[in-house]
């Protein structure tokens, strides 16, 4: 979550029982794709299989969920 708090992002991640991580974050759709195509590289020694993104609708704001394992 790092990440998106350096693009001044709101929202939440956790790791999940089957390994992967969950991170739910909102903000600007510029700054979301940001964060997605970091997701999609991989942050530095981090092993990225799969990216899904998902936008949801989160308080009347769009958002993302996205999932890494």
């Amino acid at each position: 979550m790092e990440k998106a708090k350096m693009l001044g992002l709101s929202g939440w991640c956790k790791n999940k029982e089957d390994g992967s991580v969950e991170i739910v974050a909102e903000g600007k759709p510029e700054l979301m794709q940001q964060l997605i195509d970091w997701c999609h590289h991989g942050p530095e020694s981090a092993e990225v299989n799969n990216v899904l993104v998902e936008e949801i609708e989160s308080g009347g704001f769009d958002a993302f969920v996205i999932r890494r394992s």
